[in-house]
């Protein structure tokens, strides 16, 4: 399943449920970004370290037990 094709409620679902993690769906959509910006050129800059330690820190909160 490509995550960078979901919506944001599926896939709100899908970390709530511990399914997948946000780091998983920062790392899909960049991904997705990576291979197809060059021709859409929607982003003049993307910090991908920035979404990816956000992602994280998410991740650890949520393993808390956190929603």
């Amino acid at each position: 399943m490509d995550l960078a094709t979901l919506g944001a409620t599926q896939l709100a679902r899908m970390i709530a449920a511990g399914e997948i993690t946000s780091t998983e769906v920062i790392d899909a959509c960049i991904a997705r970004i990576d291979a197809v910006d060059e021709n859409v050129q929607a982003w003049a800059f993307l910090d991908r370290d920035f979404a990816r330690e956000q992602a994280a820190k998410l991740d650890a909160l949520r393993a808390t037990g956190a929603p």
